[in-house]
């Protein structure tokens, strides 16, 4: 009970000049470091969701190429790429 009490009267008395000055300053601080780590955490999103994107483009184009090999009747020229799945 003493220790709220103590910290009520220290709230309700204003704060020296030099004191006032300091939080101000710590304030400040406070925000602009917030203020970056925002900054941070959006860049980092966008080089992940830009690196998710890449991956996603060289699978597909490994798929493409495998789908390539796989569909090459190997007995014509080579390069000859059949359009039709193979029927078993």
């Amino acid at each position: 009970m003493h220790l709220l009490f103590s910290q009520s009267l220290l709230k309700s008395r204003p704060l020296d000049p030099l004191s006032e000055r300091k939080l101000k300053e710590i304030r400040t601080n406070s925000q602009h470091l917030d203020r970056l780590i925002r900054e941070v955490d959006k860049k980092l999103d966008t080089e992940w969701d830009e690196y998710q994107l890449w991956k996603h483009k060289r699978f597909v184009i490994a798929s493409i190429w495998i789908w390539v090999f796989w569909n090459t009747d190997r007995d014509d020229e080579p390069g000859a790429v059949r359009l039709a799945f193979r029927q078993n």
